[in-house]
């Protein structure tokens, strides 16, 4: 079981569809029935401020850019501080990932007075404790 190969594919590409794999049908079926889970298709709509997670994948900014430049929110939250080192989700930066998503946005033009930042927390958890 290679997680690598879980983790890299086109973000609009279902799980099982075109990949180059040897994992047996059950683990296939378990990690769709994940997927199809976590994809809930939920339609956007306008709220008064976006929680935007840190992560490592850079796409999760250049989303919320895309909802900031339709109207969808007027103020935006960046939560994330140094969580892995040395393991699988590792970016490799040496800023939070706060700065790095709050400044990958206002290089994409949205205004610097409308991003907060929370540079502390390491998981989704403490964002809400």
């Amino acid at each position: 079981f290679n997680p690598i190969r879980l983790l890299i594919r086109p973000a609009n590409m279902s799980y099982n569809r075109g990949m180059d794999h040897d994992l047996p049908p059950d683990i296939l079926s378990a990690a769709q029935t994940i997927w199809n889970f976590h994809g809930v298709n939920h339609t956007v709509e306008p709220c008064d401020v976006m929680l935007v997670l840190g992560s490592h994948d850079l796409r999760v900014p250049d989303h919320a850019v895309t909802l900031f430049q339709q109207n969808m929110v007027p103020l935006i939250v960046c939560s994330g501080g140094i969580a892995h080192t040395g393991d699988l989700l590792a970016t490799g930066w040496d800023r939070t990932e706060a700065d790095v998503f709050a400044d990958r946005m206002i290089a994409q033009a949205v205004p610097g007075n409308v991003i907060l930042r929370e540079q502390h927390a390491t998981n989704t958890g403490q964002n809400f404790s």
